[in-house]
C-alpha cells in the first residue's frame, strides 16, 4: 500500500493493481471480505 498516496477505501490501489495488470478498471468487479469495510469501493470520478 506504500505505492498509491491514498488507502482504502479510495479507489487509487484498485487502479494501481489494474495498471500493473493491464486491465481495464471499467472490466473489473473488488470484493471486500471485511465486515467492516465499505459496501462497496469508490469508483473513480468517471465526469
Amino acid at each position: 500500500m506504500e505505492d498509491v498516496a491514498v488507502s482504502k477505501p479510495a479507489p487509487d490501489l484498485y487502479l494501481e493493481a489494474c495498471e500493473r495488470l493491464g486491465v481495464d478498471p471499467a472490466a473489473t468487479a473488488a470484493f471486500e471480505d471485511s465486515p467492516r469495510a465499505p459496501r462497496r469501493p469508490q469508483q473513480p470520478d468517471s465526469s
